[in-house]
């Protein structure tokens, strides 16, 4: 067997090294954990992660730090561990887990303390390097000086019996520094001088060293696979490898060095994963993998923190973990996704285009470094030195001759045959010399869509192009794609055309959003295997478009809405097996569609799955020979691996972390509570102390501790910010709360009762736990509201009925004569009341002579409603006698009147016992309908008692008929105001507009009114973008119409010329209000407008350094570079009205070159922000407060400045009425 081993072996393993010398590195999913990220100290030794999911890192001197995948918790000597050095962590079968030290002995935990072995109660020596759980439950120390010792914890862990295996026991060294457990239950003790194997069958010892093929005795780690071989790690020799048969069969320890390419390196520890893939730890040259006969090497190049790596882990999601000397701990979760950036030879980091020819290699354009040719491991560069036309390369593609063209951003096309390039531009009849995209079609000719002027065709010959001359529907071609049938389909700014070919000419059809698509801008373009086109958008996400066999389209599309993560659509791919990749502003996403049309599944990948990249490039995307996807990005190539993909199948582990009591932390086990250490309730009992968590078992609270805050954490190492929770509080929740990424919960006012929190948490995956993590509690009530006390105040209500009978009998007799008594009083108290009554009846007939002559309608009736008497003002309103009303209608004033709410109306006046006014719609006897005003007033007598309700009725009908008269001509205005609108919607630009040239950039737009006088503006040719800021003259209508006015006046001044100085235009425009508003007649006229114009070519936009032009007619720009902010002023006079210097001419206007680094930022805006008054200070917000509101958030994306400004804005203004129109502008280039 070891004849063939070494027959097979060692010449497999020389070619893997011609492999691993030559491989191009690439850049892998590493994300470090250090001081920063709150490791306690940068240096790792080991690492372990208990059955609750927490994993422990033992450090060089900062004790151990425990993670739940979000926070750190440290225990140091402190909290009573043995040494803050801790070389090993391992887990026992109870769930203890054990700290080994740097001289201070052990610490095993038992989730509510620290115990500690060390020199002074029994162990031989205080460091300990390693150690492992035999199968009879006894922990095995592996110390540095003293052996191997075996503890027992039959007795539990405070009488652990030690036994002592050393030298004098047979042992080859007493300097242990690994132990591993073989697959027959034989203990593999690895020390300074050499192996020795402690049976365990026979109890006997056998020692290994040179004799049986270890030319380093030095042994730092010991492994065994899932075959049962055997592999050692030494320190300065290599890795050994001892095959299982060889140990099993022919009871033989001979061992060999499998890898030559680790010769004389230092092996720190070896790992064998859940997948079999032997890992090793080297201090220098960082950890490598052997896995299906190849051996990769993964060091900070690669992305791990740190070449000296001491340990290697694998948790419960599979992620491996590297424990490095001064560099944190590095995880790595899967493979699935590499890149390629500067760091690894590429001349730019935004990677325009790419494609992978028929040959295997992989091309890459960039914005300003040329291309780069990757080609059997090597990285080759292409540019202007080389003899490519240009290096900005936005479009890649391989002609059937094997050629490879490059479309460029300014200088045509080059074709390269291999050895050298040829330059075809509009010179040689391209139609533009901005090209964005190439194909072939199946009848060899190539096409070019230009940024500019439409496309172009060429067969080798010469070029045939086509623009909106022709029918195409934009001239700026962002994409282009031939289907099966050898269709042409055209993606522009405006739209698709699709090209209908014929012999001698080209046809275009038109599909726009009239037609279906969510947004014109028309980015990307696939076909699917069913032959539907794919449609990319800037702002509508994506389109399905299915075409019938008579040439009809049917359109779906497909948004945030329906949970796609972006609407900006940068490109789009077709994997093996026919489902559709996006690339965003956000990262990349796989779409599963269903037969009916329906997403089916969504795959979202960003920064925290490993696609660090984020924001892809326009159409920068492309498939290779292997299925792997690759996609161009700001921060270089990035390759999606799908075979290396490992789905999270391991839900999470919930656990409940905190309670709190009216939001403040318990001490539970000290019973204090807060920072001040108040004692706690003494009313509060509970069971006892739960390990790991230190919370209370089965609290009983009493009735005024009745708010709580439940903290909790769902364990799940791959994707940590990716865990969800949902949560409920039996017996007051009716069901589960929705789900949430928040990790706290609280509940405030419970009630007296028992209760259950319950929390449940998903991964990534959206698999969840099973069993929720509990926490029960009780709420026990007030004594008023307990058993006993019902029966107590029972017993004494019927004793105080009891006593009350008696007490009522004894004063019967004792009423009878006060009765007597009262009588007297009484019959004197109705001669008060009638003398009073005569006196009423008087006052009563005076009211009724004044009733009778008013014009109001008077009705009067009892306390009860029913009607008494009429006035004959009544009989004129209605036309009828109060009596035939009665009999029409009823004999209440609730039976009579029209009102639907009298019952109410009546309710309340008696009630509050005051005047109701109300209105009803009555007929006339004549059949004529009024509006009468009705006024319920109730008659009270000296006890406020009610004796009569009176109701005066007044015609109001003419007056009504007033106010719809008003409410209609309101109406009128607001629809023409809402019609000016409409209008000057459509001169605002689309905020996407902008987006789409500067990504990083905002809008704040905010009427006083409807309509407003603020305008922003934008203007882009072929070469240039123009932006600028306007405030007109006045707000609302009269300030819209002058918006309207410098909208087209701008249109006309842009349409004349081109490349206009910024100068230029504010003059222009300048004279074009004067003349339209004929302000050279009428001096008295002093409309016009403010404005910030400013102009950035397109070419530059991108650069790291370029100029920016801006001129001003009495507003500013602000320019912020780093965390500084610099006004720029405009000059002091305003567009429109005669302006003249002291010299007597008129002035002009002047322009500004500012330099731009990249990551600076400008604002433009109009004075409604600046002038706004504060409602709890009574000064304007002022230019200060916008500078400093920008400097503090300078960090922050641009709409998230946009969004603090705004917040702050509404906060400043509070209830004040907003005195302007305001806009605000923010570009970040």
């Amino acid at each position: 067997m070891k004849l063939v081993f070494r027959s097979t072996l060692f010449p497999l393993f020389a070619f893997l090294y011609t492999i691993f010398s030559d491989t191009f590195a690439e850049q892998y999913n590493f994300k470090t954990f250090s001081l920063e990220e709150g490791m306690s100290q940068s240096t790792i030794y080991t690492i372990c992660q208990d059955k609750r999911g927490y994993i422990w890192f033992g450090t060089l001197g900062g004790g151990v730090s425990r993670f739940d995948g979000s926070e750190f918790t440290h225990f140091s000597v402190e909290d009573g561990l043995a040494g803050n050095q801790v070389y090993k962590i391992i887990e026992d079968q109870l769930g203890n887990l054990w700290f080994g030290t740097r001289n201070e002995g052990v610490s095993v935990y038992d989730g509510k303390k620290f115990r500690t072995l060390n020199t002074k109660n029994g162990l031989k020596a205080g460091t300990i390097r390693d150690m492992i759980q035999d199968e009879k439950g006894r922990i095995l120390l592996g110390t540095e000086g003293g052996g191997v010792h075996l503890l027992n914890l039959a007795q539990g862990l405070d009488k652990i019996e030690i036994e002592i295996i050393n030298t004098t026991s047979g042992l080859i060294s007493n300097a242990v520094y690994s132990l591993c457990k073989d697959n027959y239950g034989n203990i593999w003790v690895g020390t300074q001088n050499g192996i020795s194997i402690l049976k365990n069958s026979t109890g006997k010892i056998i020692n290994l060293d040179e004799k049986n093929g270890l030319s380093n005795l030095k042994i730092r780690s010991i492994e065994t696979d899932n075959s049962g071989n055997i592999w050692i790690g030494t320190f300065g020799g290599s890795v050994f490898f001892a095959d299982n048969l060889s140990i099993n069969l022919n009871q033989t320890y001979r061992f060999l060095k499998p890898f030559s390419v680790l010769n004389d390196m230092q092996i720190m520890d070896i790992f064998i994963n859940n997948e079999g893939s032997i890992w090793m730890a080297t201090l220098g040259q960082g950890v490598f993998k052997y896995k299906n006969l190849k051996l990769i090497n993964y060091t900070a190049a690669e992305g791990l923190s740190n070449n000296n790596v001491m340990t290697v882990f694998q948790d419960k999601s599979s992620s491996m973990w590297f424990g490095t000397f001064g560099g944190g701990a590095s995880k790595l979760g899967d493979l699935a996704f590499s890149y390629i950036s500067t760091k690894d030879g590429l001349t730019d980091n935004h990677v325009r285009s790419m494609i992978q020819t028929n040959n295997g290699d992989l091309w890459l354009g960039t914005f300003e470094g040329g291309v780069n040719l990757i080609r059997e491991n090597q990285l080759i560069n292409y540019s202007t030195k080389n003899g490519l036309s240009f290096n900005r390369v936005f479009a890649i593609m391989e002609d059937k001759n094997k050629n490879i063209w490059f479309g460029t951003d300014g200088e045509g096309v080059c074709k390269f045959d291999g050895k050298k390039f040829e330059n075809y531009s509009v010179k040689n009849g391209l139609c533009h010399n901005q090209v964005w995209t190439i194909i072939q079609d199946k009848k060899g000719i190539i096409w070019f869509g230009t940024y500019g002027n439409g496309i172009s065709g060429f067969d080798g010959k010469e070029f045939k192009s086509y623009n909106k001359s022709s029918g195409l529907i934009h001239n700026s071609v962002l994409t282009l794609l031939e289907d099966n049938k050898g269709t042409i389909w055209i993606g522009t700014y405006e739209g698709i055309s699709k090209m209908v070919r014929n012999q001698y000419s080209a046809s275009f059809i038109s599909i726009t959003t009239r037609e279906g698509l969510s947004n014109n801008q028309v980015i990307s373009l696939v076909q699917d295997p069913s032959g539907n086109i794919w449609a990319g958008t800037s702002g509508g996400g994506v389109c399905k478009l299915k075409e019938s066999a008579d040439g009809s389209i049917d359109i779906r599309c497909y948004s945030k809405k329906d949970g796609i993560n972006s609407n900006n659509i940068k490109s789009l791919l077709l994997d093996n097996e026919g489902n559709i990749w996006i690339g965003s502003e956000k990262g990349i996403e796989r779409i599963e569609i269903s037969n009916d049309g329906k997403i089916k599944k969504l795959k979202f990948f960003g920064k925290e799955e490993g696609f660090n990249g984020i924001e892809c490039y326009q159409n920068s995307a492309c498939k290779d020979a292997s299925g792997n996807l690759w996609f161009g990005t700001v921060k270089g190539a990035i390759k999606y691996t799908a075979s290396e993909v490992k789905f999270n199948k391991v839900s999470p582990q919930t656990h409940i972390t905190n309670i709190k009591l009216f939001f403040e932390d318990v001490n539970w086990i000290n019973r204090t509570l807060g920072t001040d250490t108040i004692p706690l309730d003494e009313s509060i009992n509970y069971e006892k102390i739960s390990e790991w968590n230190a919370l209370p078992v089965n609290p009983v609270f009493p009735y005024s501790q009745n708010h709580f805050t439940f903290s909790f954490t769902g364990i799940s190492h791959k994707t940590p910010e990716k865990v969800r929770y949902k949560f409920k509080l039996e017996n007051f929740d009716k069901d589960w709360l929705p789900v949430t990424k928040e990790n706290t919960a609280t509940y405030a006012n419970i009630q007296p009762g028992s209760y259950i929190f319950k929390v449940l948490s998903c991964n990534e995956e959206n698999i969840w736990n099973t069993a929720p993590a509990e926490f029960y509690f009780t709420i026990t009530p007030p004594f008023w509201r307990t058993w006993w006390f019902y029966t107590v105040m029972a017993g004494s209500v019927l004793s105080v009925i009891a006593g009350t009978i008696k007490i009522r009998e004894r004063n019967l007799k004792h009423q009878k004569q006060l009765l007597e008594n009262k009588v007297i009083e009484r019959t004197e108290e109705l001669k008060i009341t009638n003398d009073k009554l005569i006196s009423t009846n008087s006052e009563l007939e005076k009211l009724s002579i004044v009733a009778s002559e008013t014009d109001n309608a008077v009705i009067i009736a009892d306390a009860q409603g029913v009607i008494e008497w009429a006035n004959q003002a009544f009989t004129r309103m209605t036309g009828f006698s109060i009596d035939e009303y009665k009999k029409l209608k009823g004999q209440s004033l609730e039976e009579v009147s029209s009102n639907p709410e009298i019952r109410n109306i009546i309710s309340e006046s008696i009630e509050q016992k005051k005047s109701v006014i109300y209105e009803s719609l009555v007929r006339h006897k004549n059949g004529e309908e009024y509006v009468i005003q009705s006024t319920l007033t109730p008659v009270l007598n000296e006890h406020r008692a009610i004796l009569k309700l009176v109701v005066i009725d007044t015609d109001i009908t003419e007056r009504k008929k007033t106010e719809i008269e008003i409410k209609d001509k309101n109406r009128k205005i607001a629809q023409s105001i809402n019609y000016a609108k409409r209008i000057q919607d459509t001169i605002i630009p689309d905020s996407n507009a902008l987006k789409y040239f500067f990504s990083d950039s905002f809008v704040f737009l905010k009427s006083r009114d409807v309509v407003s006088g603020d305008l922003p503006w934008i203007y882009i040719n072929e070469e240039d973008i123009y932006i600028a800021s306007i405030d007109c003259t006045g707000h609302g209508v009269p300030g819209a119409i002058m918006s309207i006015v410098a909208h087209f006046l701008l249109d006309k001044i842009m349409s004349e010329h081109s490349g206009l100085a910024t100068t230029y235009i504010l003059n222009e425009l300048h004279k074009g209000v004067k003349k339209t508003l004929q302000q050279e007649k009428n001096t008295d006229s002093h409309d016009g407008m403010d404005m910030a114009l400013i102009n950035v070519k397109l070419k530059d936009r991108e650069k790291n350094n370029f100029e920016l032009c801006f001129s001003g007619a009495r507003r500013p720009l602000f320019h912020l570079h780093g965390n500084e902010i610099f006004e720029i002023k405009g000059d002091r006079f305003p567009i429109g009205g005669v302006q003249y210097s002291g010299k007597g001419k008129e002035v002009a206007f002047t322009e500004n070159k500012i330099n731009i680094s990249r990551g600076d930022a400008i604002f433009l805006c109009s004075d409604g922000i600046i002038d706004q008054f504060g409602q709890k200070e009574n000064k304007r917000f002022g230019v200060t407060r916008l500078s400093e509101t920008i400097v503090n958030n300078h960090s922050l994306p641009m709409a998230e400045i946009g969004n603090r400004i705004k917040k702050q804005f509404e906060e400043w203004k509070g209830e004040n009425k907003q005195l302007d129109d305001v806009l605000l502008i923010g570009i970040r280039f």
